[in-house]
């Protein structure tokens, strides 16, 4: 009933005696489906019964999680009011506010924001909210708003990633445009060095690895097993992305299996080792 938003139903069914606790295989409760699915009035009624504004699920999503998941904005609004926590995270650590930038949900991050969520939060893994938002397929919006709202745009995850790394990761264009003018460090290193120009060349984003040389990534920087983000482009097989590296005139030494025309007409020394004393035959 609750489900279907069938408000006369589950009055009907509460009167007769159904639980309001009850829960599913994955420990949600009916007003869970009610905030989730956005049936506003048949939540306040099974709030206004005694239903548990504070329940979690199994992976600990509260009621505002699985509002904001869905981007039911007036849901959100009445939880808000009714004075639910904003930062509570669920088991992984993720507030309200890193669901609804990574399911690209920008009317209720704005409402979240607005109504004081901590736009620094970072969950288990270290990743605030920017962090998702970069990386969501629908979160340029939300990104916006964060970085207007005094995000950090060089907070690191427990890994090292910056907000920009994880739009590397993923090929956010605009996103990385917005994060290097609001004063992303272009050559932030991760625990294992790689830099957001090593990153992108190792998921072969051309356009990325454009923009980040264009705003001067360092392109002779060494990263994973010492190197350089042409290494990468190369070894995953990104011809396009070989090119822009080479067309910064850099000369890099061929550490792995470079055996490409490109890099050969490059003038490179093919003898070089890396430092475990390979050089491209062995590769």
């Amino acid at each position: 009933a609750v489900h279907s938003g069938h408000l006369e139903m589950v009055n009907l069914l509460l009167n007769r005696g159904a639980n309001l606790s009850t829960c599913d295989k994955k420990e949600r409760q009916p007003i869970h489906w009610a905030a989730f699915l956005g049936h506003l009035e048949v939540l306040k009624l099974m709030v206004a019964r005694g239903a548990d504004i504070t329940c979690k699920d199994k992976k600990g999503y509260t009621l505002l999680h699985t509002a904001a998941a869905s981007g039911q904005i007036e849901v959100v609004k009445h939880l808000l009011r009714l004075g639910v926590e904003i930062d509570e995270p669920n088991s992984f650590g993720n507030t309200a506010l890193h669901i609804a930038c990574y399911m690209g949900q920008d009317a209720v991050a704005n409402e979240l924001v607005n109504y004081g969520a901590n736009v620094n939060q970072p969950n288990e893994k270290g990743f605030t909210p920017l962090h998702f938002a970069a990386v969501s397929t629908n979160g340029a919006l939300c990104l916006e708003l964060l970085v207007n709202n005094g995000a950090d745009v060089n907070f690191q995850s427990k890994e090292g990633k910056s907000p920009l790394h994880m739009a590397a990761i993923h090929g956010r264009f605009t996103r990385s445009q917005i994060l290097i003018q609001n004063g992303s460090e272009i050559d932030c290193a991760d625990k294992y060095g790689n830099t957001p120009l090593h990153v992108a060349a190792r998921y072969g984003h051309e356009l990325l690895i454009s923009t980040l040389m264009t705003n001067g990534a360092d392109t002779a920087r060494r990263g994973i097993h010492d190197m350089f983000p042409l290494h990468l482009a190369v070894l995953f097989g990104f011809s396009d992305c070989c090119r822009k590296l080479l067309s910064s005139g850099q000369l890099y030494s061929i550490v792995s299996s470079l055996s490409n025309e490109h890099v050969l007409s490059a003038g490179f020394d093919i003898n070089t080792p890396d430092n475990l004393g390979r050089t491209c035959l062995h590769a």
